[in-house]
């Protein structure tokens, strides 16, 4: 009796033995929707950081982003048969930063001065060819303008100035003073940031400051402005031309 029970028991041990081992084959593997969702969560994680880069980048102003690369940005100026001046420089320029609107409407009147529409495009060319000087400006309350002047470089290279500005109600606005050295030899235009230190540090203790460039003569004029209250307090200093370069004279 004893014998007859032990094999039972035997018996049914190895049915349940059996049984676990058949349930652990049949549970199922890793499942690919988790990966696959894994995956798909990065791929969104991803795109909403591209999505946001590209919002905190649209809200800068394109002087700007100009400011982020002219520095070390050379271009040719392409003069053809001809000597370049301040229109062949210029539109070179505005070539390089054509996002700036005051420089694709400048662009828009070099290329085509006689079809040029003031009345459409609500931008000012104010055109001084023999004076070296070029700018377009909106014809707004609000300023946004890309000026242009140059000046012949004693060693036979040109010096270009460009003065971007623009203002927008309730905010300060932005604007860059930017120099190029034009080497007549390889029609290249090189960046001069030292001059724009110059400019900097010069106007570093005022609260902003505007560059006027010369439609007659040689010298620059910069304005530095002190805010207190509704009013401003405005100190004149003037960059002074040697033949070469500038120097700084209050």
């Amino acid at each position: 009796m004893k014998k007859k029970l032990l094999f039972i028991t035997l018996i049914q041990v190895s049915l349940f033995l059996g049984a676990c081992g058949d349930k652990k084959q049949e549970a199922p593997a890793p499942s690919e929707t988790t990966e696959e969702k894994a995956t798909s969560n990065t791929s969104e994680e991803n795109a909403a950081q591209v999505t946001e880069d590209e919002d905190a980048s649209a809200t800068d102003s394109e002087i700007a982003n100009i400011k982020k690369f002219w520095q070390v940005k050379s271009f040719e100026v392409e003069p053809g048969d001809i000597t370049p001046g301040i229109q062949e420089f210029a539109l070179a320029f505005c070539k390089q930063y054509p996002k700036f609107i005051s420089n694709k409407t400048l662009s828009e009147y070099l290329i085509s001065p006689k079809e040029y529409n003031e009345e459409k495009t609500g931008y000012h060319i104010d055109d001084q060819t023999q004076n070296g000087y070029i700018s377009s400006s909106s014809m707004a309350q609000y300023t946004t303008a890309s000026r242009f002047c140059y000046w012949k470089r004693n060693d036979g290279h040109r010096l270009l100035a460009v003065w971007l500005e623009e203002e927008h109600e309730n905010e300060s606005g932005e604007h860059l003073i930017a120099f190029y050295d034009y080497d007549v030899a390889n029609d290249v235009m090189k960046p001069e940031p030292a001059l724009t230190e110059l400019v900097e540090n010069a106007m570093s203790d005022f609260d902003d400051y505007a560059v006027v460039l010369p439609v007659e003569g040689k010298n620059i004029e910069l304005n530095g402005y002190t805010y207190s209250d509704d009013s401003a307090e405005t100190t004149t200093y003037q960059m002074i031309w040697d033949g070469q370069t500038f120097k700084i004279k209050k």
